[in-house]
């Protein structure tokens, strides 16, 4: 009995393993199935087979719609390589040393929806490079050598919605009309080209974008790209973060009514946010303002105009960490309301105009515990939150000074030093007013004592009158 039971299960071991041979995608024996993985109607993958050039897709299925061919040598591309695949949606050639695309070579691709070219050697996008590809929606062109993008090169492109150039060497400024016709554009990747303006109405013909990032380029000013967005209703995500920007001036952002994430990371220069930098961002939800190595303090009111009603802050964050923040105006945001707060990994100065941090109970624990004092020495490295606010103390006085006493004493000191002014101006001017007012009695004296005695001056004695008119 046993040895007839063995002998079933053995039977159904060995009809599953047929069953399982028969249902696998069968890789052809042709030219591509020597070095390629092939589903057929569905997929081939060539990836990381050491290809110097395009295999010969003579035995592969007309309608198989994904190519994989990255992570290879591959060096040219070339007109009608993929004229049999009609069906073709996704094309990865990321990962090669692809320097040419010869004209046309995507035009028997109408139903290609996603290309990779990321990591290649390419230097010019040219008007007949994507020719075709008209119902394209996404295009990485990323981290290749590219100098030249020549107007037109994306005007077929009617369907695109993410398109990224990023980090390849284009510098200055991009052409004028690059981005025309490119009406269903969603996400633009144009950092790191060396950017040192955008050109007026670049973004004219994109009005339902909705990402945009500049990260990383030569702006020295907002004043080089903020004017551009405005055109731009739709934006939801901006991205500013790696530029040579040295202060975010007063009013700049206004009219990005749409704008929910703003990022402001790894600014090299950047020490000044000025009194509403972000006024009139209304959707505001979510402010990232990290790791800006020379940023101190923000100004009073730098955050005026955002997260106005407690309603609007309850989903919002703000992500100050890692700046070279160490103070903190109490005033300056709706702290209470806000749904997260980071503040770690800044030098905090626990003065006692940090007291109110201590305070500071609804900040998430997991994001408190590199929120500690770098100084003064006695408090050093102790966590904030939670901290005895009595310890928090300004020349002996535990109560933090605030901003209405602030702008009290400074009012005060200026009216007393506009006062010391005209008192030395003043007393200045009526000193030179007497001595002149001197000089102008002594003169006129001279010139009586002349008339006086001239009948009886004699023309011998003529130099006496000469002496008394030089007195």
């Amino acid at each position: 009995m046993a040895s007839r039971a063995c002998l079933r299960v053995v039977a159904m071991l060995c009809a599953i393993c047929v069953t399982v041979v028969e249902l696998r995608p069968q890789a052809n024996e042709g030219p591509c199935a020597k070095v390629c993985w092939c589903k057929p109607g569905i997929s081939i993958s060539c990836k990381d087979s050491n290809l110097t050039e395009l295999p010969d897709f003579s035995d592969v299925d007309s309608t198989t719609t994904t190519f994989d061919l990255s992570s290879n040598r591959i060096a040219r591309i070339p007109a009608g390589a993929f004229k049999n695949f009609a069906d073709m949606k996704t094309l990865s050639l990321q990962d090669n040393a692809i320097a040419e695309i010869e004209p046309n070579t995507f035009a028997d691709s109408p139903k290609l929806r996603l290309l990779l070219l990321s990591r290649n050697l390419l230097t010019v996008v040219r008007v007949d490079m994507l020719a075709g590809l008209d119902g394209l929606t996404q295009l990485h062109l990323d981290h290749n050598r590219v100098t030249d993008l020549v107007t037109g090169a994306f005007d077929g492109l009617s369907s695109l919605k993410t398109l990224d150039i990023s980090n390849n060497d284009i510098g200055g400024e991009l052409p004028a009309e690059i981005f025309r016709n490119l009406a269903t554009l969603q996400s633009l990747y144009i950092n790191h080209l060396q950017l040192e303006k955008l050109p007026e109405d670049v973004f004219v013909d994109n009005r339902n974008l909705r990402s945009l990032w500049l990260a990383n380029n030569s702006f020295s000013s907002v004043d080089d790209f903020l004017p551009n967005l405005r055109a731009l209703p739709r934006l939801q995500t901006l991205d500013i973060s790696q530029n040579p920007i040295a202060e975010l001036p007063s009013q700049r952002f206004g009219d990005l009514w749409a704008l929910t994430d703003l990022f402001i990371r790894k600014m090299p220069l950047l020490i000044a946010i000025k009194p509403r930098a972000f006024v009139n961002l209304p959707s505001l939800q979510a402010l990232y303002i990290e790791d800006n190595r020379y940023l101190r303090r923000f100004d009073d009111n730098a955050f005026d105009g955002i997260f106005i009603n407690g309603s609007d802050a309850v989903s919002a964050k703000v992500h100050f960490r890692g700046n070279n923040l160490n103070y903190l105006q109490e005033d300056l945001l709706p702290w209470e309301n806000l749904s997260l707060i980071d503040l770690q990994q800044n030098p905090w100065h626990c003065d006692c105009r940090l007291a109110w941090m201590s305070k500071m109970s609804y900040i998430d624990k997991k994001l408190i515990d590199y929120v500690r004092c770098a100084s003064p020495t006695k408090l050093q490295n102790h966590l904030i939150v939670g901290l005895n606010s009595s310890l928090f103390v300004c020349d002996g006085h535990s109560r933090p000074t605030s901003r209405s006493t602030t702008t009290t004493t400074m009012t005060i000191v200026m009216i007393l030093a506009v006062l010391l002014l005209t008192t030395a101006v003043g007393t200045y001017a009526m000193k030179r007013f007497n001595v002149f007012k001197n000089c102008c009695r002594k003169r006129e004296a001279a010139r009586r004592y002349v008339s006086v005695i001239d009948s009886e001056t004699s023309a011998d004695d003529s130099y006496l009158i000469q002496e008394m008119e030089e007195i």
